[in-house]
């Protein structure tokens, strides 16, 4: 037992803890707080990305209606959201600019020419 507590009071030392080591009573209680810290950093990893990381509101595929726009409706109830939109076929050069308009509950996709064509949209909470 002294040769663990001596072991104990050396890796004490390094951590500067050593003034609540002096009292055997509070180092047991110490080494005994901390039952499981992998599942303690588990949860507290899982906690900050669940609370960090963009959730995914609506995904899905439509196409570009010009300047008629194309409404998809999602009913987040905000407009902190991003809305990230792929070609997902060949426009040959006539897709002109894109852009989106957010409003509450719906998204509306506009590009710069009557041109249609595929794409791919994902809406991420912020």
């Amino acid at each position: 037992m002294a040769r663990v507590m001596r072991s104990v009071r050396e890796q004490v030392k390094k951590w500067a803890l050593w003034p609540a080591v002096t009292n055997p009573n509070i180092a047991t209680h110490l080494l005994l707080a901390v039952k499981d810290p992998t599942t303690n950093q588990h949860g507290a990893t899982k906690k900050y990305v669940d609370d960090t990381a963009p959730a995914v509101i609506k995904k899905g595929s439509s196409t570009f209606a010009g300047g008629a726009g194309q409404v998809i409706t999602h009913n987040y109830g905000s407009t902190n959201y991003t809305c990230i939109i792929t070609p997902s076929a060949d426009p040959g050069g006539y897709l002109g600019e894109v852009w989106v308009v957010k409003a509450n509950n719906t998204v509306t996709v506009y590009n710069g020419t009557a041109t249609g064509g595929a794409f791919d949209y994902i809406i991420l909470k912020l």
